[in-house]
């Protein structure tokens, strides 16, 4: 098994071992690159929307303090909407 490291670092030098081989599989490699680079950009907004969540999450317990029920429940609305695009995207990277 090869190491994604390996791999992203040293594309030509995979390629170059998988055709010492024979099998064909050098071809590949740029399908695994695109995968990851896919995989790692979902993961990157994941965690982004992540962060807004939680700031969101600290500005409704504000409001909640301060007897602002109505901007609280507003804003549990957009928290429920991030977290809904955390999911999809979630399953997008087990798909990827």
């Amino acid at each position: 098994m090869l190491d994604i490291k390996v791999i992203r670092e040293k594309p030509d030098y995979v390629r170059e071992r998988l055709a010492s081989r024979g099998a064909g599989d050098e071809a590949k490699v740029d399908e695994v690159l695109h995968f990851d680079d896919q995989r790692r950009k979902l993961l990157a907004e994941v965690e982004q929307l992540k962060s807004v969540r939680n700031r969101v999450s600290k500005e409704i317990g504000a409001l909640m303090g301060q007897k602002k029920a109505e901007e609280a429940e507003a804003k549990k609305v957009e928290t429920r909407t991030i977290g809904d695009q955390i999911s999809a995207l979630d399953k997008q990277v087990a798909e990827v």
